[in-house]
Formats: structure tokens, sequence, C-alpha cells
């Protein structure tokens, strides 16, 4: 069972930094650059493709745990994330993935804390970053003024942070931004929490914009364990005249926002208890997939109630790769969970939860882990072999498919054929 840790910013003051000496004269140029670029930044959305991994000890490598992929926009003072092609936004990165180590503020929101906010900044030396002169600066934001908190097994606590940022010498372009945790509250079993995020100019629909390209975040813990994310930002996009992002009719804020076209749509809801078998419209395949990935599949034979269809043969169903998880003890397997939650047709849209019930044989593909070891007692009986023999199942998230495979790797090949069964989501 992983515990959610997450990483994530709260809305932090802004204060006029009063004029210095040469060197922050340059300082100056470096921040007010970055705030134009900041001020833009909510125009653009980019997926973030996050692989994490873990190690038990700081001697031991790092073991691959999963992947996955979310789109990444910033609003106000605020990141939002989505499952690519999703509806809605949720704030919570953590909350839209459900488990494992998250962070906030790679896309924005540290960048917005040390060039926007109270970060107290000071020169230190010229340094070489991928081959650039730069100038190297070190900053401290106080715990009063710093909107950065650390999360563990629902402990919330509020720390200071301290680092360094390199700006282009000629340019005076930021290329490299690191975000240290400080004053870690007692209660967090963190003995220190790193981001490290590099920057790059990247042409959008004409425009050369400063965005961030990777970062990663390293997550130490008190017992030696360290989680660390790496991050890759891509396929950047701007919002355009077939684009909107607006509040959902009737949300908060907090609810998220659509990032639809606005159009006409009929909102259905499907009863529970309802067999839907789809057809998958894409191969599944542990090299290439991550968690996060789009899926789409078609209804492979009517839905009736009451002698009436409510959904069409061939109607389009819309879901994504939920978990892709590898490991390797006690052999190596994946867990997989597949998501399906929307239908469209006819310019109607069928929200549901579902139970997967039954998919087509695949090689390797259980319901459960399977696994047994040998021992041996020797008394005064003698030897006595014992076997044990264990099932492993895991957490059932709602709406989600879960199940094993077996090996080093799989396929679900396209056509793959599911039977889910709607469940009222209300008692999940």
């Amino acid at each position: 069972m992983r515990v959610a840790v997450i990483i994530c910013w709260l809305g932090a003051s802004v204060r006029a930094q009063p004029s210095l000496p040469r060197e922050v004269l340059l300082l100056s140029q470096i921040k007010q650059k970055m705030r134009e670029n900041l001020s833009r930044l909510s125009d653009y959305t980019c997926v973030e493709t996050i692989a994490r991994s873990q190690r038990p000890n700081s001697l031991a490598p790092f073991r691959p745990v999963d992947s996955l992929r979310v789109e990444v926009l910033h609003a106000g003072e605020r990141e939002f994330y989505t499952w690519p092609n999703s509806r809605k936004v949720e704030e919570s990165l953590g909350r839209l993935i459900g488990g494992g180590t998250t962070s906030s503020g790679e896309f924005a929101l540290h960048a917005r804390a040390v060039f926007v906010g109270d970060a107290q900044s000071k020169y230190v030396a010229d340094e070489v970053i991928r081959a650039r002169r730069t100038l190297r600066y070190d900053y401290v934001i106080p715990s009063l003024s710093s909107g950065m908190t650390l999360t563990y097994a629902g402990r919330s606590g509020r720390v200071s942070s301290r680092g360094s940022f390199w700006a282009d010498a000629e340019t005076l372009e930021v290329v490299r931004l690191e975000v240290n945790a400080e004053d870690i509250p007692a209660d967090l079993p963190f003995a220190s929490a790193v981001s490290t995020v590099d920057y790059g100019r990247v042409l959008i629909r004409g425009v050369n914009m400063l965005l961030p390209q990777s970062a990663e975040v390293t997550l130490s813990k008190t017992s030696g364990a360290t989680d660390r994310n790496e991050i890759h930002f891509s396929q950047c996009r701007g919002f355009g005249a077939n684009s909107d992002i607006r509040f959902e009719e009737g949300a908060s804020r907090e609810n998220g926002f659509n990032l639809l076209p606005e159009k006409t749509i009929q909102e259905l809801d499907l009863p529970a208890g309802i067999s839907l078998i789809l057809r998958l419209d894409q191969a599944i395949d542990s090299k290439t997939a991550v968690e996060g990935d789009p899926l789409t599949a078609h209804i492979q034979q009517a839905v009736r109630r009451d002698g009436r269809i409510i959904v069409p043969t061939s109607a389009l169903v819309r879901g994504r790769i939920r978990r892709l998880e590898s490991y390797d003890k006690p052999r190596r397997y994946f867990i997989v969970g597949l998501e399906f939650s929307e239908i469209e047709f006819d310019d109607k849209h069928v929200g549901f939860t579902g139970s997967l019930d039954r998919v087509d044989p695949v090689p390797e593909l259980t319901w459960f882990l399977g696994s047994s070891s040998a021992r041996q007692i020797r008394d005064v009986a003698g030897v006595t072999n014992i076997v044990e023999r264990e099932r492993i199942h895991t957490t059932e998230l709602p709406g989600v498919g879960t199940f094993f495979v077996d090996g080093e790797h799989f396929r679900l090949p396209k056509d793959f054929h599911m039977i889910w069964r709607t469940v009222d989501s209300k008692k999940q």
C-alpha cells in the first residue's frame, strides 16, 4: 500500500523589492523578465510526464515505480492538473493521481515565489550551466512568507525554503531554479525535499516563450529512503479561438476548469447495474504506455433499458490508463488499472462509474498475484517441508479496473474486449 506524499503550494504574499546596488540591479532585470514571462504563462498548458522511482537507502540504486502523464496549467497564483483530454481540472495533483509522491510548483509556483514574492536574494558567483555563463543568486523565503507545504499520511506542515537560481549572463533569462525545503516540522518523516527546474525557450504559435523543460524532485525520509520524480514538460500549446478555459456552470475554482470548447451537450446518467461491452480502439504496450495516457473504446453492443436503446452500438467511450506500475518482487510483474468514465454519441455525454467484470484472455493476466515459498522445520521427528501460498490483491480505486500481468513485458491488443458494470458512484 502506497501512502500519499504531497508537496504543494498555498498562496503567498507579494511585496515590492527595494532598489539595490549593481549586482542587484541585474537581479531587478532578471526578476522583471521572469515576471513578464509568468504573466503570459496562463495562456499556455503543457503535458507533464513524471517518472517515479524509489530507493530504500543511499547505497541502493533507484528502482522505477511508475510513469504518468498529466496536463498542467497556471491560472492566478495556482497550478491546475488534468489527465490529457479530460473535461475537468483539479488543483491537487495528489488528489488526481491518488497515491505515491507528487509535487506541484515546478511549472510556475516555485518561480512565482522567488521572482514575484518575498524571496531575499543575493549574488554569489558566475558559474557555467550547460555551457552557458550564468549569474548565480542564492535566496531565502521565510516560512511566514512561504506557501510551500509538505504532507504525509494526512499531516501537513508549512516550510520555509532556500535555494539558488542561475540566469544567463547575456540575456538575463533564468536557466535553472533550485528549491530546498527548510524548517521541516518534526512530526513529518522527512529529512529533505529538493526541487530543481531547468528552463528553455519554446516557440508556440509564433511566440517564443520561456518555459520549464524538465525538473527533478527528491524527497528524502528520516528512515534513509528516498523518493524521486523526474519530470519532463512537452507538447506545450496556447489557447486559441477554438479553446476556452472556463469554470463549469455552478462550479467553484476549487472544482476546476473545463478545457473543452463551448457546445451544447445533453448530459445523461446511466443507472447502476448496466453491463457495457467495450472494444479497445488501440493497443496498450508496456514498453511505450504510461499512466495518464488517454484511451478510447467503442460500445460493442447497444445498451437497452426498459425495452429501449439508451446507448447505441459504436458509441465512443473515453478513458485513460489509471495505473501502470512495475515491480520485481516476488517476481517481475505489472499492476494495470484502466478507467472509463465518459460515453459520447449524438451530442450526448454520459458519465458513469464502472466496475471491470471480465476481459478477453491474455497470457499471464490475472486478477490476483499468487506466490509460494518453501521452508523446512527440523525437530526430533525429522524434517517437515512446509509450502506457504499467498494471494496478493490490489487496493481497488472507484471506477478503475485493476489486474496483474506477469512478466517483463505485456501487450493488450487493439479490439481487446472488456465487460464493465455500472455502479452507484455515491456508494463507492
